[in-house]
């Protein structure tokens, strides 16, 4: 399939109501943008993961656990999350419990950051261009709520997903939402449990990603959500005969094809 009919596809299933975002934290980023002055000038607006991480291990003294940022790889991140908490435990001396909320809390705080005005300006004409029939996002933030304002539903890991909505934005945040620190996936020993094989967040992600085409957007090369992702859509019912859940997943990466390219045609072949 070319690049052009595979564009044209993704228009179509749009139209349909069968393409789903699936965004991650270089879309955040982007929409962010960098500082344009001050001690932070030219720095980007909005964390990484592993940039959060040693944010938050700044801010309770244990930065030594924190390794050389570009020899971390995406997977390290929930194990590099666990070791930060037992380094807080034994410094501090307080149980690992409360020392895992003292973190989330902070990742609540630090992950406070909103679009300016002029950076939201277009974004929900997009949206609304294109319509994904649910957003899902391992976000904390809520860029996506303010981009989308009054049309957006949020919802966190814990929450259960309606089978059916109006003409709201459903926003799935799979890792939890910045205002309830509870529901936050950060450590290794959260990912086990989130990833459970029977529990409702994986059924019901199991779901999303077989009856719809999916757009990624805001993820690295071989990200750990996007390899996880893709496993669950191709493993799930593989006694179906091929045809039965025909989806497309489709990676934008930024040093590949540009995301605005993709979405303009997408927009022109909707048209």
């Amino acid at each position: 399939m070319t690049k052009q009919e595979l564009i044209k596809e993704l228009a179509k299933r749009a139209c349909e109501g069968r393409l789903a975002f699936f965004i991650g934290a270089g879309f955040s980023k982007a929409v962010m943008g960098k500082y344009a002055s001050g001690p932070l000038k030219g720095k980007d607006r909005a964390l990484s993961w592993i940039d959060l991480l040693s944010e938050v291990a700044k801010r309770f003294g244990v930065e030594d656990v924190i390794p050389y940022k570009k020899c971390v790889h995406p997977f390290d991140c929930p194990q590099i999350a666990s070791v930060m908490v037992k380094a807080i435990h034994e410094k501090s001396g307080d149980p690992i419990a409360e020392c895992e909320a003292h973190v989330k809390d902070c990742v609540c705080q630090l992950t406070n950051w909103y679009p300016d005005k002029d950076r939201k300006v277009g974004w929900a004409d997009i949206f609304d261009a294109i319509h994904p029939s649910v957003i899902v996002t391992t976000n904390y933030d809520h860029v996506l709520e303010d981009l989308l304002e009054k049309d957006a539903v949020s919802l966190s890991s814990t929450d259960a997903l309606p089978t059916s909505f109006d003409e709201e934005y459903l926003i799935y945040h799979i890792h939890g939402v910045r205002n309830r620190p509870d529901d936050i996936v950060l450590t290794r020993e959260d990912y086990i449990k989130a990833m459970r094989p029977f529990s409702y967040r994986q059924i019901r992600l199991t779901t999303l990603l077989r009856e719809n085409s999916v757009l990624y957007l805001g993820y690295g090369r071989n990200d750990l959500n996007i390899l996880s992702a893709l496993d669950v859509a191709q493993q799930t019912f593989p006694d179906l005969k091929d045809g039965c859940f025909s989806s497309i997943h489709v990676q934008v990466e930024r040093d590949g094809v540009g995301a605005d390219e993709i979405v303009e045609s997408m927009l022109s072949n909707k048209a």
